[in-house]
């Protein structure tokens, strides 16, 4: 459904493909606006197997017509085996995981991210283990991927998270920090930096490879951009 004129439109089906699809969110590319959504590769029975399934799902895309206010066509950006998931778009990028095993949470040591650039989908990081959190944005206006790894593997353990930073050109991850990472945000104040709470702290960057900055004083207990591109305010509490 798209708003227009102060109210929603009829509510219509962006395809009829028959594969199973969700998670859709927005993604821009200069200015086209983009349907980007997991979708099945194959056509599943009501009682197939779960670990079928999820060695299935790919990357689809759907492009909005302007004129008619309706998402064209899908096309389909990465169906190779496995689950992928997890999925972050900003600054004319989308990312996401790929697990090669079909894990859907990522719980093994096959996973990879991969970047699509308005253009084609490439593979950037390959076989991380025990992937958490996906994010992109900008810093000091350069544009990075961030993700965080689980440090032993399990996801009940607590203090091991590493945050790692990840050129969206690819490259080495640069090791940000490690403890009990959680909430990892960009926010386009300051042109462009990263925020993530670190036990009761918040934390930030505004550059690759620079020391994390203490970002408020006192304790916290969560953390969140304020609703809107670019977001650039923060409310904490």
């Amino acid at each position: 459904s798209v708003y227009s004129e102060g109210k929603w439109r009829e509510t219509t089906a962006v395809n009829n493909t028959g594969y199973a699809e969700f998670s859709p969110s927005l993604y821009k590319k200069g200015e086209d606006i983009f349907l980007i959504y997991q979708q099945a590769t194959e056509i599943f029975s009501d009682d197939a197997d779960a670990d079928k399934v999820t060695g299935a799902v790919g990357i689809a895309l759907s492009k909005l017509d302007k004129e008619t206010m309706t998402f064209g066509e899908t096309k389909v950006l990465y169906d190779a085996d496995g689950y992928n998931f997890s999925l972050a778009s900003d600054k004319g990028y989308s990312v996401w995981y790929h697990n090669m095993d079909g894990d859907p949470f990522g719980n093994t040591n096959n996973n990879n991210i991969v970047l699509f650039d308005g253009e084609e989908s490439k593979v950037i990081k390959e076989g991380l283990p025990h992937i958490l959190a996906l994010r992109i944005g900008n810093i000091s206006g350069e544009t990075y991927i961030a993700y965080t790894l689980e440090g032993d593997g399990n996801y009940e353990t607590n203090g091991d998270t590493r945050l790692y930073l990840l050129d969206v050109n690819g490259g080495e991850p640069v090791l940000v920090s490690e403890g009990n990472i959680e909430t990892v945000q960009f926010t386009d104040y300051n042109n462009g930096m990263l925020v993530w709470q670190n036990g009761t702290r918040l934390y930030s960057v505004a550059a690759a490879g620079e020391s994390p900055t203490e970002f408020a004083q006192e304790e916290i207990s969560d953390v969140c951009p304020i609703c809107g591109k670019p977001a650039k305010h923060m409310i904490y509490w």
